[in-house]
């Protein structure tokens, strides 16, 4: 977006303004402007690039949360708990998280939208949202009475072969001890093994803010985007929201205020401005316009990482990328075992929670730094059809399944992460 049309968007009310452009607010932003009569100004606290003017650091497929520049720096508070803070990379630029996350396309399963619809939740029923998965994705494989076409955002299923051998032989393995190959994780059975949807293209991580914000969409006059502009809070008058108040002081008006500002950033706005449980907001000072639970009962899967020993035959990356990080702490980087190449590393792959793998020329003892508790103190011993038993002392929670030697490496399967207490 050129400056001249930033300071025309400064200067004009909206009939929509949109607080934050990421994995939602770009999409909404792309919809909400098709109506040409609406004047649609959409504001993204990070930097607001082109489609095709992302740094490579955002289009590398193979790095995840790769550049502090494009975070937030959120982290939790569990020093006391835990001896550290966990951090939590989210993206600040336009594309927001979908800029810089591990581009896995897999969508929620019928069974919990049947769950919701038992609840009362009306309009999120499977059919309903199956018609809008489809709607919005584009992709040349799988069954058509589960894919779309011709949507907007590029989601393409990875094959086998597409896998680095480690992967291709966890996958087998898992088959060996009876878990279900599943072709399609968007299709119409997601419980087994098997390569991850992704949206990329050639190892290149296609966004919303391209994938949405194309440049025809960005030439619309009813359409400014601007980059650069935090929103601090939402003004109000009386009960109805007219306004946004940017942190830099400067305030923007419109007929209706849309925060997707993220899982963080919405609740925290929200906050600022009045609307959230009166007595936290009285202890920060803030007036309350509205005593309601904003923040509360917030859920996450765990993040955490497994560690790989992989003999030096099969240790290549390729052809699948590797999942690397320069965020502190985030992932830790390559290092060296006895003979062995030691890779922490997220691997694109197991389909059920806690799911990862161990390859070893000896046994080892497995240590990890995570939100999670200790599972077993006793030796375990395990032996699948085929492969060599190995003896392990777990020290993390996790419960191991099997050993099973293929492609040339021992892999242990690990399940049922323990959340904490």
């Amino acid at each position: 977006m050129n400056g001249t049309r930033a300071e025309r968007g400064a200067k004009q009310t909206f009939d929509i303004i949109i607080v934050g452009g990421g994995s939602a607010g770009a999409v909404l932003a792309a919809r909400l402007s098709a109506d040409a009569p609406r004047r649609v100004l959409l504001l993204e606290a990070g930097q607001n690039f082109a489609p095709y003017g992302y740094p490579q650091v955002l289009t590398d497929a193979n790095v995840v949360a790769g550049s502090p520049t494009f975070d937030w720096h959120y982290h939790t508070e569990d020093a006391a708990r835990l001896g550290h803070d966990i951090l939590v990379p989210r993206g600040r630029v336009i594309g927001g998280s979908s800029a810089v996350n591990g581009t896995v396309a897999m969508r929620a399963r019928p069974a919990d939208f049947a769950r919701w619809a038992k609840r009362g939740i009306e309009g999120w029923s499977w059919q309903e949202v199956l018609a809008a998965y489809k709607a919005m994705e584009n992709t040349p494989t799988g069954d058509d009475a589960w894919h779309g076409r011709s949507g907007p955002f590029p989601i393409r299923q990875r094959k086998a072969e597409e896998n680095t051998p480690s992967m291709r032989a966890f996958v087998e393995a898992s088959q060996a001890i009876g878990l279900t190959y599943v072709p399609d994780f968007n299709g119409a059975t997601q419980h087994g093994v098997g390569p991850y949807p992704l949206n990329v293209i050639d190892d290149f991580r296609i966004n919303t803010g391209m994938a949405y914000l194309t440049l025809a969409v960005r030439a619309r006059p009813n359409l400014t985007i601007r980059g650069d502009a935090e929103v601090d809070s939402v003004v109000f008058d009386g009960k109805r929201a007219v306004s946004v108040k940017l942190v830099t002081g400067e305030v923007l008006s419109a007929g209706e205020i849309i925060l997707a500002a993220g899982t963080f950033g919405s609740p925290a706005i929200l906050m600022r401005s009045g609307i959230g449980p009166s007595q936290h907001l009285s202890d920060l000072d803030i007036a309350t316009i509205a005593d309601l639970p904003v923040g509360d009962r917030l859920q996450d899967q765990p993040f955490f990482y497994n560690v790989y020993a992989l003999k030096r035959e099969v240790n290549a990356m390729k052809p699948a990328p590797t999942m690397t990080t320069r965020l502190p702490g985030a992932m830790p980087a390559t290092t060296s075992l006895a003979s062995s190449r030691v890779q922490k590393q997220w691997i694109p792959g197991p389909s059920a929670p806690g799911m990862g793998a161990l390859a070893a020329r000896e046994p080892v003892a497995i240590r990890q730094s995570s939100n999670s508790t200790l599972a077993s103190s006793s030796r375990v011993r395990v032996r699948a059809a085929g492969s060599r038993a190995l003896a392990f002392r777990p020290t993390t929670a996790f419960t191991f399944h099997a050993v099973s030697e293929a492609g040339g490496a021992v892999y242990t399967w690990l399940s049922e992460m323990v959340p904490p207490r």
